[in-house]
């Protein structure tokens, strides 16, 4: 009934009273109103609409020869109807808020001119400081095979988190493992402690993940062998397996044989694996006739990862920066990708060859002529 009640020139008018009281605290006249609002309207004509409003009880005359104030008719009413535009504004916020999470700058001095516009006072606001700080906990997550989510959590529960592009996916194993890493090496430091000498052990450490077995726990390997060495000669594999299977946390141990990775690392390096394959791509590629095609299968996700750089590469040699409109370096594609997705093996294959789980196939065809 209350809508009713009122039509668009009353609730103007009712509108227009509360917004002077509020910034002034002085009952309102209708000589006020005229002149503050776009009603156009005598002050004779907004005399008598006040006298409606005041019959209805939206707003009180304190005293004969003074203005009007809002009653709590009158707030409720500019509450429940009149404050959609400050909805919208906190709605604006919100997301503002929300699309600027990282340029936690920005959100600030927004925030300070929304309150000095609200309330006309001079509005500072300062962000928290960061100073001596300390990691609590880093979160890695994917976002997509191009982007990883980085979420850092210190003291005082504050929370950074920035997107990280990525050359190549990476698949849930290796985020784990790389969560480990970090909160292993940084949790309980100070973000000034956090120095380009730190940044190196962790590259070390990531370099021994990445290139030599993907175990996160190499160092402690490699110490627990050391010191096992120093008491007597290792003989037997059975004897470096027990020492390997010591060193890696109970937790943390996978599905069969704790060792499997380190001696997985030590054939990857006796042999050469990797370096081998690495130098022989771009060789096998230039073999190629015009159309031909070279199929490379392999079992090892440091294996693929090579060989999913190296056709991506020669698909797409050019070294021109991304904003450049056209190319000028001159490298020229020396063919295409094939399968974009690495081909696995089928269920009838796998039950006829379990072996053949870890296997991934990628094709790439060499261009029929290179200009």
């Amino acid at each position: 009934m209350e809508e009713l009640e009122l039509d668009e020139r009353k609730t103007k008018i009712l509108n227009a009273i509360i917004r002077n009281y509020l910034e002034t605290g002085e009952p309102v006249g209708s000589r006020t109103i005229s002149k503050y609002t776009d009603l156009n309207l005598s002050s004779a004509t907004i005399r008598n609409e006040m006298a409606d409003l005041e019959e209805l009880g939206y707003i009180l005359q304190p005293h004969t020869s003074a203005g009007r104030i809002p009653s709590d008719k009158g707030y409720r009413f500019y509450v429940d109807h009149l404050m959609e535009e400050k909805n919208r504004e906190v709605d604006d916020m919100k997301q503002f808020v929300i699309e600027h999470t990282e340029k936690m700058e920005q959100v600030l001095q927004k925030v300070a001119k929304v309150l000095a516009a609200n309330t006309n006072y001079a509005t500072m606001v300062s962000a928290p400081s960061y100073h001596r700080n300390k990691v609590k906990f880093i979160q890695l997550s994917n976002v997509d095979e191009e982007q990883i989510l980085a979420v850092i959590v210190t003291e005082g529960n504050m929370v950074k988190n920035k997107i990280i592009p990525v050359s190549e996916p990476l698949d849930n194993e290796t985020m784990l493992k790389l969560n480990i890493l970090l909160n292993s090496n940084l949790n309980g430091l100070a973000l000034e402690e956090i120095n380009l000498a730190t940044i190196a052990k962790l590259k070390g450490q990531a370099g021994i993940h990445s290139d030599y077995g993907e175990d996160q726990f190499a160092k402690n390997i490699a110490k627990h062998i050391v010191q096992a060495r120093e008491k007597k000669e290792i003989v037997t594999t059975g004897e470096l397996a027990e020492i390997i299977k010591g060193a890696i946390p109970a937790k943390f141990r996978q599905s069969g044989h704790p060792a499997k990775q380190t001696f997985q690392a030590i054939r990857i390096e006796c042999n050469r694996e990797l370096e081998v394959l690495r130098d022989s791509l771009d060789m096998m590629i230039d073999l190629l006739n015009p159309g031909g095609r070279l199929c490379i299968i392999t079992f090892h996700s440091l294996e693929d990862r090579l060989v999913k750089s190296a056709f991506k590469k020669a698909e797409n040699p050019c070294t021109c920066p991304p904003e450049f409109p056209v190319c000028v370096c001159g490298k020229k594609p020396r063919g295409k990708v094939i399968s974009r997705k690495p081909i696995l093996p089928g269920e009838e294959e796998l039950a006829e060859n379990s072996r053949s789980k870890s296997a991934k196939l990628r094709v790439f065809e060499k261009a029929e002529e290179i200009g």
